[in-house]
């Protein structure tokens, strides 16, 4: 299809660079640490991802392999020492800043933690050290955009039309987070890997801002060949990423910008005039639905511009998604009913055991996992909001389980690990790796490391809540404690954290669940009833296949890769 035009020029003019006297002199020394701020917000599992120490403790960074330069920084391939797991690390200094630069750098950092999305590229770990905060990423190894499409032997509309959906789908979930990007090009969507079927993911927020509705951003920030006429003039919303995204797909199918010159002058003022065409051989062969599809998002005036959910729903769009067969015969839009049932076993199992799995989920890339569940979750979030909500989630179990709607609320509740009323991305695959994860020694050690705050050997009611705040999907830190203190010393020590993660009873033993009239004396005397062999399972290991629990009695472990632990790490 030709190559594009790769002259990228930064559309901040002086107003988004230019910073008062008193910012220029201000002592890096006055200011806080972006952790430090981090950590006054509400705690949840998503922070758990921060870390104040050096990140060459972790990972060794490959200097020579320089995969990108973002806004604020420079991004390089990175190995963990523990694991091998390869990483993209963005190195963002905080040496020598003024307030209102720092202030952009926290806000990026802040923007990327909160956004959590199979279309968005995966922030596994924040580290901050006395010079520079380090965000280390999945290393999306698949090409840019074009480069992937230009590559390929046949490149039409149709897969056009099926980037641009994912496209539409990641910017539409940002927007509904009340998040503009800013700076979409086509540099900034990469593939996940190199696979056929790969996911498009978006990249560098630096310079993304947190909106309000009907209150029009300012800042002129942007690309020039990308950026909307609006941003230009001055005061804009949300919108200016849709005429970006029309941007992209016009390059996309003819090669060549749509408002071109010799210089950023002359580009800018092409783009504020809003005219461009569709001549020349390269648009013989398009269709008119390709061209009224572009048409409506490059519309000057955007409040005659559709939202990203109003594009995703274009002609173009609807009349190229692809629905497949899967190897059963079903319909490829239907839902696995083992993603459903393994929801449903998530919401049974002790609080420890869905706490930790969340902060898992939210640590790891996606090709760590089995399988690929963006299709699942997007199947589930029926809105297109880039979440699930509870209709979503209860007309599938409804549907494929025959679950009944009070059972459907309580599933939901328990997956709901923000407490916010749906369910994100990370939230879906922690309740997915329940019976797609082999827990090993490793995972467990790093959760119980997270959890144990002050580093005492054991994990406390108040650790638990420096990390999840007062309560866990309504569930307060005393009775999580209390859930899995089989030694009922009022704290969590590593063998009774093993014994949570790893034991398969599907019992939650909750004061909610309990008599009212007998209240604690019956939660205890249940308690009681599992302790007096648990204990005797912890403290009396002798070969990892042979646990003695009572002369006569043996537990038996799990099968090698299911849901167990594994002593000998394989």
């Amino acid at each position: 299809m030709g190559c594009h035009c790769s002259k990228a020029v930064d559309a901040s003019g002086p107003r988004a660079t230019k910073a008062s006297s008193a910012d220029a002199t201000a002592s890096t020394a006055s200011r806080k640490s972006v952790i430090e701020h981090l950590s006054k917000t509400k705690p949840g599992i998503k922070n758990t991802r921060i870390h104040r120490r050096d990140i060459t403790e972790v990972y060794e960074i490959l200097g020579d392999r320089v995969l990108g330069t973002g806004m604020n920084g420079e991004v390089y391939l990175a190995r963990n020492k523990a694991t091998g797991k390869t990483v993209a690390v963005k190195t963002l200094s905080t040496e020598n800043l003024n307030s209102r630069k720092f202030e952009l750098l926290r806000n990026e950092v802040e923007i990327y933690l909160h956004l959590d999305h199979p279309n968005v590229c995966r922030l596994l770990e924040v580290y901050e050290d006395p010079t520079s905060v380090r965000l280390v990423m999945e290393a999306c190894t698949g090409k840019e955009l074009f480069e992937r499409l230009a590559s390929k032997k046949k490149y039409g509309e149709k897969d056009a039309a099926q980037v641009t959906k994912q496209m539409l789908d990641a910017v539409h979930y940002c927007h509904n987070q009340n998040i503009c990007h800013r700076d979409l090009k086509l540099e900034n969507w990469v593939y996940a890997d190199s696979s056929e079927n790969a996911p498009l993911r978006l990249i560098d927020f630096g310079f993304s801002k947190v909106f309000t509705q009907n209150q029009p951003m300012t800042a002129m920030h942007g690309t020039v060949y990308y950026v909307a006429p609006e941003v230009l003039e001055g005061s804009y919303d949300s919108k200016c990423d849709v005429w970006s995204i029309g941007v992209i797909v016009y390059m996309l199918l003819s090669g060549a910008p749509p408002f071109g010159g010799t210089t950023d002058a002359q580009i800018i003022n092409n783009v504020k005039t809003g005219e461009f065409s569709f001549q020349g051989p390269r648009w013989a062969g398009i269709s008119d639905a390709a061209k009224s599809f572009i048409t409506s998002l490059l519309q000057r005036d955007p409040s005659k511009r559709p939202s990203a959910l109003e594009a995703s729903k274009h002609e173009w769009i609807t009349s190229n998604l692809v629905r497949t067969s899967s190897e059963n015969g079903e319909d490829a839009g239907d839902i696995d009913r083992s993603v459903l049932e393994g929801l449903c076993q998530f919401s049974r199992q002790n609080g420890i055991k869905r706490a930790a799995l969340g902060m898992i989920a939210f640590s790891m890339s996606s090709n760590e996992l089995l399988e690929n569940l963006e299709k699942e979750f997007k199947a589930l979030d029926i809105d297109g909001s880039g979440t699930i909500k509870l209709h979503g989630l209860k007309q599938a179990l409804m549907k494929y389980l025959g679950t009944d709607g009070d059972e459907a609320e309580r599933v939901f509740k328990k997956l709901d690990q923000s407490g916010d009323d749906e369910i994100h991305y990370s939230e879906f695959l922690a309740a997915c790796l329940l019976t797609r994860l082999a827990m090993n020694e490793r995972y467990i050690q790093e959760v119980f490391d997270k959890l144990d705050v002050d580093k005492t050997g054991f994990i406390s009611a108040e650790n638990l809540r420096s990390v999840l705040g007062d309560s866990y999907c309504g569930t307060s830190v005393e009775e999580l404690v209390r859930q899995v203190d089989y030694k009922c010393n009022g704290r969590i020590d590593f063998d009774e954290f093993v014994r949570a993660l790893t034991e398969q009873r599907e019992v939650e033993l909750e004061a909610e669940a309990v008599d009212p009239d007998r209240g604690t004396a019956q939660l205890e005397i249940l308690r009681s009833i599992s302790r007096s062999f648990i204990e005797l399972a912890v403290d009396e290991v002798t070969s990892p296949n042979d646990v003695t629990v009572t002369e006569g009695l043996k537990c038996n472990p799990t099968e090698k890769g299911s849901f167990g632990f594994n002593l000998n790490n394989e």
